[in-house]
């Protein structure tokens, strides 16, 4: 009887580590992921805030913040706000 606990003391811990082994798998891919992050090239010369944002992986309401607080450039074009796409790169290259 003694035996047959042991045993499966030692399944119920080789899955665990099997477990853990697949959540230290992903959370290492996610990282790569994050760090093999790609600099978009830009065909527009002036993106409008929610391009802007979306091409810099940011919220449209953090794009407005960083617009407004000056961190990133934009201008006033009409009743419209765009952002030139080499102001942006610059302003995401600083930080």
């Amino acid at each position: 009887m003694e035996i047959i606990l042991r045993y499966w003391d030692l399944v119920c811990e080789m899955r665990a580590m099997r477990r853990e082994i697949r959540e230290l798998t992903a959370a290492i891919n996610a990282f790569q992921q994050a760090q093999s992050i790609e600099v978009k090239e830009v065909d527009k010369l002036a993106l409008s805030i929610p391009e802007a944002a979306h091409l810099a992986g940011l919220s449209t309401a953090y794009a407005k913040q960083l617009i407004y607080s000056g961190a990133i450039k934009s201008m006033k074009v009409g009743k419209r706000r765009l952002i030139l796409a080499e102001s942006l790169k610059e302003s995401l290259l600083k930080k």
